[in-house]
């Protein structure tokens, strides 16, 4: 078997989930400033829909962070990406007082609010994107653990998913034994 080619690096700072597209409907104006009518005379409404732009300072970092690792033209093939998500703990984990540097003790070990992972890791992979890869849609495989850190950034562990004949035999037959999946057939 080939050796495959690895890229690991961190990002530092707090990771920034990618928020929702928005919405927002208005009026459409002509050029004295009136509201232009329809033919039945009700104002003409439109949408807008548009991204908060949010998390375009935590991609820079994404992007700042990748660039030196990143090979000379972006990959092609399917990739397999690790991410550890680091978050900071809140104050609120902490005792007040003279202890201040210590946990409390009902202090939660995992981080089960916001920010969402699949929404972390949405910017994360979209800050990559022309960097290690032409687009995050070339993500097969994805591993990704999210915990309190006092360095809080992102681990990003990548590799190319270039299989040999013989894992590709190895992954098909293994799905073929697999009982989990059943085939319908519409008859």
């Amino acid at each position: 078997m080939s050796e495959r080619l690895a890229i690991a690096f961190f990002v530092p700072g707090t990771p920034v989930a990618q928020p929702r597209p928005r919405a927002r409907a208005y009026l459409v104006k002509d050029e004295n400033g009136a509201y232009m009518r329809d033919r039945f005379g009700r104002p003409v409404p439109r949408a807008q829909i548009y991204d908060p732009g949010t998390a375009d300072c935590w991609q820079g970092a994404v992007r700042g962070a990748a660039r030196p690792y990143g090979p000379p033209a972006p990959f092609e093939g399917p990739m397999h990406v690790r991410l550890e998500v680091r978050l900071p703990r809140p104050k609120c984990h902490y005792r007040e007082g003279r202890f201040f540097d210590r946990l409390r003790e009902d202090a939660p070990q995992w981080p089960v609010q916001r920010p969402d992972i699949d929404n972390l890791v949405k910017a994360i992979l979209d800050g990559l994107t022309g960097i290690m890869w032409q687009d995050d849609g070339q993500v097969c495989q994805l591993e990704v653990v999210k915990f309190f850190s006092s360095s809080p950034g992102v681990v990003v562990e990548l590799e190319p998913l270039g299989m040999s004949g013989e894992d590709q035999l190895e992954l098909e037959m293994g799905l073929e034994e697999s009982d989990e999946c059943e085939v319908m057939n519409d008859e």
